[in-house]
């Protein structure tokens, strides 16, 4: 198959509104190609994005930005031709191997952050930032690509837009909610790509939209550390400081972030010494891969800083990952109260997970809420809220017994 002068090899990827083949050129030059879905050339507002596309692309000129080459026509079919890249997505590295080496993950967000520095200073807002838009060549250069629904952040004057574009689980509160959008919505969205990258998973997940978005908008996420105890302090800090609900509360721009991730990497860290050989632990270790002794009690402490740890390996027996899941799910469980009357990280998610449950309540998806609800009993730290739950619990219980009795009652007529 040929599409101008490119001989088609094979299909790269499909989306709704076209598909993107590998091809080749006279001089043996790889190339990808995207090409508009026939169907779709009479849509007005599919090929609007197309041409949008196009534009944004052609006005960007960057190495951590897709390439645009040429646009074309052939036999009526609109293409335009882009650089290959042959080292697949950030969202298949994630998948195959879960959390990615924080080293890793700070170099594909710095990476980004470039890229986005230059598409803001442009005036273009991406919208779609996610793992399945970040894409590697063979040099394990990292590249936005897909500028579908990217916008000018002002068109003559007139801000845009108030359409939910965009993929849920990377979405801002603000995109969320149809509401007009900024460059710190990106940043927002390149926050949830960070923390998938460190933990291997977005904070938020339903199988209900609604209740992504939603939780987008009002829920608290766990803190990346909780499921991977080697992310630093300062790294969870700017991790949630980015996915902030309110945009004011974000690193205000992509250098801002970079800034935060070059003073954590020169920032002291702990580091703890086995008791018995002083060997050095990795940050949420509990038994010593060098002698074997458990840490948990005796272990000393000492600072020092990040470049004076070259060639640590990262790799850690089951027991120790088994360890530190145990070790937190009894922190978390413990006492709501420290010795000093402080409020203790288990009563607060009780109290995240009390409030989310209360807003899938008002708006009538009991299912997420019942789920909210029972954590907030099995957390247990404030009785008062447990018992609280347990009246909400008894009232979804309820509406769903009148329902199905008003069902059966009608299905007899």
């Amino acid at each position: 198959m040929k599409l101008g002068k490119y001989e088609i090899l094979r299909m790269l990827g499909q989306g709704a509104a076209g598909t993107v083949y590998l091809g080749v050129e006279p001089e043996n030059a790889q190339r990808a190609l995207k090409l508009l879905a026939r169907e779709l050339h009479s849509n007005p507002s599919i090929y609007a994005r197309f041409q949008s596309e196009i534009a944004v692309l052609q006005n960007l000129n960057h190495p951590n930005i897709i390439k645009i080459f040429e646009v074309g026509e052939d036999f009526g079919q609109h293409f335009y031709v882009m650089e290959y890249l042959s080292g697949g997505s950030l969202a298949e590295r994630i998948k195959k191997q879960g959390a990615l080496p924080i080293d890793d993950a700070l170099q594909v967000a710095t990476s980004i952050c470039s890229a986005l520095e230059h598409a803001h200073g442009a005036g273009i807002i991406h919208r779609d930032i996610k793992p399945a838009n970040i894409l590697f060549d063979e040099n394990d250069r990292a590249v936005i690509v897909d500028f579908g629904i990217a916008k000018l952040a002002d068109v003559d004057g007139v801000t845009v837009t108030r359409q939910v574009l965009g993929t849920v689980e990377y979405m801002s509160p603000e995109q969320a909610s149809g509401k007009d959008v900024d460059l710190r919505s990106d940043i927002y969205s390149l926050g949830i790509v960070l923390y998938e990258m460190l933990t291997g998973r977005v904070p938020f997940k339903s199988d209900s939209i609604p209740a992504v978005l939603k939780s987008h908008q009002y829920a608290v996420p766990e803190e990346p550390d909780e499921w991977n105890s080697s992310v630093p302090d300062w790294l969870n800090a700017l991790v949630l400081d980015m996915i902030a609900k309110e945009p004011a509360k974000r690193p205000q721009t992509a250098p801002d972030v970079v800034r935060r991730i070059e003073e954590g990497r020169t920032a002291p860290l702990i580091v703890r010494q086995c008791p018995a050989c002083d060997a050095e632990l990795e940050s949420g270790q509990v038994v010593c891969v060098q002698c074997g002794t458990n840490t948990v009690t005796g272990e000393r402490r000492r600072t020092v800083t990040a470049r004076a740890r070259p060639g640590r390996k990262s790799a850690l027996p089951v027991i120790v990952a088994l360890g530190i899941v145990a070790a937190g799910a009894i922190w978390s469980l413990s006492s709501f109260r420290t010795p000093q009357g402080v409020p203790s990280p288990g009563a607060e998610w009780q109290r995240q997970h009390f409030s989310l449950g209360e807003q899938f309540y008002r708006v009538g998806d009991l299912e997420n809420a019942e789920t909210e609800f029972k954590r907030v009993i099995e957390l247990g730290s404030d009785t008062e809220l447990a018992s609280a739950a347990s009246q909400y619990l008894k009232l979804i219980e309820s509406s769903r017994s009148s329902t199905q009795t008003e069902q059966g009652a009608s299905n007899g007529q």
